[in-house]
């Protein structure tokens, strides 16, 4: 008996010298191995360990980990369940976590604000307080897809509803003032392209679905006008001439993504300019970017529609370049002067991640191959110019696309939670991703094949896609 009484106080002198010296996960390791919670002299060391718990939680909240301070905090209310010291702990954490979310709601952050207002529900913590926020950020959410979307009267509609129920937040008022003025432009613009297609007068069309796609990237019916204008306006082959073309008022139906065949060489594509598919990618929140699927992209003047896969509005020859993929390598092929690192090159000339090409005399452009494990690569604007139909970007895309929170993604998109991939099997083009997916109205798990119209909804992004 006297060596069994040693031996928990032994015990218990070492999981008190852990907690004295800040060791407190090792303390209660200690304790709880040792069973040493049922002995009378535990109590102090418990309510010590239990104090420095609640100390260390509030710490780990003010250095930006959440999740360490409730873990903390659930471990010090096992120590001595819902004490008048716990519950002002968990007070505090609930004010800091609330204080967070409204700094994110008030930087135009609405996802992170909803990740932790949802945080605070899951440690059942969720106060009066709490669910009102969180109110508050699903009416903003709503009223950013909804812009998106082109419903431009219900996301003016959301935001004020979001206003009324925290009328005190100024910032709420101050974007609420914002998202009006978009409205109303984003209904001037409705109008004006309505009544350009009911004119029929493409040119216009094209314009004004141009800037109703910049409010609202997501708008569907934007987009499709801007499809038929591009369509009628385009040079027609004698295959086209035994075709109807359609009207605005005509249906159509998106159609199966059919890629280019991969036998085919490089040096078929190359007589045959803007031949390969290519697709105007839209991601809400983040930008358009111009995918092409073939594995040789011409790049030169935007002159006639289809003439070249990069049409660039600038001064170059309608066929300047072109850049070739060569296994995992890209080389850039030159017809009229192109620089490569300030070099002129006159033969065809590899290609490194953030080589910048100049194109004629102010044409300039990045090439990037961000993803290790991908050979797609990205060419970024460095100079004012812009390519017709208007992208943030070009995606010369391999067998896959990446797009993501990540920096070596291909399509970055910051607040993202996670990765989607789009890519290639069996001569078609799908999309998965760790999460469930929503392609065009349809729920599927992790994959999902693709339209040449198809739009691919998460919990926190949109994805929609275009033919050119």
């Amino acid at each position: 008996m006297i060596s069994m009484f040693q031996t928990w106080r032994w015990k218990l002198r070492a999981a008190q010298q852990a907690c004295e010296q800040g060791r407190l996960d090792e303390a209660l390791d200690k304790l709880q191995a040792d069973d040493l919670r049922q002995f009378q002299p535990a109590q102090p060391l418990i309510e010590l360990l239990a104090a420095k718990l609640q100390r260390r939680a509030l710490l780990r909240l003010a250095s930006a980990d959440p999740a360490a301070a409730w873990r903390d905090l659930r471990l010090a209310c096992g120590l001595v369940g819902e004490t008048a010291e716990v519950m002002d702990t968990r007070r505090l954490l609930v004010a800091g976590e609330l204080d967070a979310a409204k700094q994110f709601l008030a930087g135009g952050q609405s996802t992170p604000a909803r990740l932790v207002l949802e945080r605070l529900v899951d440690q059942r913590a969720a106060t009066t307080e709490v669910r009102g926020w969180l109110e508050v950020v699903q009416h903003c959410e709503s009223s950013r897809q909804l812009l998106a979307r082109g419903k431009f009267a219900e996301a003016e509609a959301a935001w004020i509803a979001a206003s009324a129920l925290q009328p005190e937040a100024s910032f709420l008022t101050t974007r609420q003032a914002t998202v009006t003025a978009e409205a109303e432009a984003g209904r001037k613009l409705t109008d004006q392209l309505q009544e350009a297609a009911r004119a029929g007068d493409w040119g216009d069309v094209r314009t004004f679905a141009d800037d109703v796609l910049k409010l609202a990237p997501a708008c569907d019916w934007a987009r499709e006008l801007r499809r038929r204008a591009w369509a009628h306006m385009a040079p027609r082959t004698e295959l086209d001439r035994r075709r109807p073309r359609l009207d605005a008022t005509q249906s159509w139906r998106p159609s199966t993504i059919r890629l280019p065949d991969r036998g085919t060489s490089d040096h078929d594509h190359a007589e045959q300019p803007g031949a390969a598919p290519r697709l105007l990618l839209w991601v809400d929140g983040v930008g358009g970017y111009l995918v092409c699927l073939g594995e040789s992209v011409s790049l030169g003047q935007a002159a006639s529609p289809g003439s070249v896969d990069v049409p660039i509005l600038g001064d170059l020859s309608r066929q300047h370049a072109m850049v070739r993929r060569d296994g995992e390598n890209y080389l850039v092929v030159p017809r009229q002067p192109v620089r490569v690192r300030g070099q002129l090159v006159g033969q065809p000339t590899l290609l490194r991640d953030g080589d910048e090409l100049s194109l004629g005399e102010q044409v300039r452009v990045r090439f990037r191959q961000p993803h290790v494990l991908s050979a797609s690569a990205r060419l970024e604007w460095v100079s004012r110019h812009r390519s017709q139909p208007s992208a943030d970007g070009v995606i010369l895309m391999a067998e896959s696309l990446v797009l993501g929170p990540d920096a070596q993604n291909h399509i970055v998109c910051r607040h993202w939670s996670h990765d989607v991939v789009l890519y290639r099997r069996d001569g078609q083009l799908f999309c998965r991703s760790s999460e469930s997916l929503e392609v065009d109205g349809r729920w599927s798990q992790g994959e999902a094949a693709l339209e040449s119209t198809s739009r691919i909804a998460g919990r926190n992004f949109a994805i929609s896609l275009e033919t050119v």
